[in-house]
């Protein structure tokens, strides 16, 4: 009975161990984000991105799809794929329909990517992706617990984005500030990228509005980039944009919200 008794207490301590170790790294490690087997298409480094990953880059956080890091001088974010969601778990004949499930969503994904990069690539803040050429190029990344690792880029799918800052920051910045005149300008530069994108077919599935849309000084843009799909209707992409955020602002002050609609309205006429 004792060495059940131990053998029970040294189990919850190997898990209580596993769950600190895994709270204290995010869940961050390098074999999470080995690349998938389906690389995409080579793209050639501009200089920028070059000079871009000549920085190390520091954990940031952790999304549903990715992994991300902040580079030395806090302008630029690369985020590395979790590709270990889309791989093949144990007894994979026994579960079919998760492994089909998850092939879905791989295509999916670098559908997304590609879209991106190719026809959005302004709207994105991207300026490099997955399958570069220079198959030589390294990236040095810290992790949360300040270990340093150098990463051959072609091992990983990752995405180099200009850093910018958050739609909540930034509204929630003017909204303290009670600068109608900011908030509205907010909305019409979300806007322009929204109806930029629409005009192309395409949509986002991911309504998450306060952490997927981004501003810098002169303009905004969508840099969650991991659920483009295509849609023909302009209104239907429209709508499924913003409605997330039209909801947000019928509880945060219905006279934005009123504002915002008849935005909406003349983006409709005039199309």
């Amino acid at each position: 009975m004792r060495k059940f008794f131990f053998l029970f207490l040294l189990s919850v301590f190997c898990v209580g161990v596993g769950r600190l170790w895994y709270w204290t790294t995010d869940g961050f490690r390098l074999s999470r984000i080995e690349g998938f087997d389906e690389p995409l298409p080579n793209k050639d480094l501009s200089e920028e991105a070059k000079t871009a990953l000549s920085q190390s880059y520091s954990y940031l956080g952790r999304g549903r799809q990715c992994f991300a890091f902040q580079s030395e001088d806090g302008k630029y974010v690369i985020k590395f794929i979790r590709t270990d969601r889309y791989r093949d778990r144990f007894f994979p004949y026994f579960n079919q329909r998760r492994k089909e499930s998850r092939v879905t969503r791989k295509e999916r994904l670098l559908s997304s990517l590609e879209i991106s990069f190719e026809e959005l690539r302004e709207d994105t803040a991207i300026i490099a992706m997955s399958g570069v050429s220079e198959r030589d190029h390294e990236v040095k990344i810290i992790d949360r617990l300040g270990r340093p690792f150098l990463l051959p880029l072609e091992k990983a799918q990752f995405i180099l984005q200009r850093k910018v800052r958050l739609f909540k920051d930034v509204f929630q910045e003017a909204l303290l500030k009670k600068d109608r005149a900011e908030m509205a300008k907010i909305l019409d530069q979300m806007l322009e990228v929204v109806v930029r994108i629409a005009r192309k077919g395409i949509i986002s599935k991911d309504g998450a509005f306060l952490k997927n849309f981004g501003f810098d000084q002169t303009r905004a843009y969508q840099i969650d980039i991991g659920s483009f799909y295509r849609k023909a209707s302009f209104n239907t992409a429209i709508h499924a944009s913003v409605e997330n955020l039209r909801i947000w602002l019928s509880h945060l002050d219905p006279a934005l919200l009123e504002l915002l609609d008849q935005k909406l309205g003349l983006i409709y006429e005039n199309e």
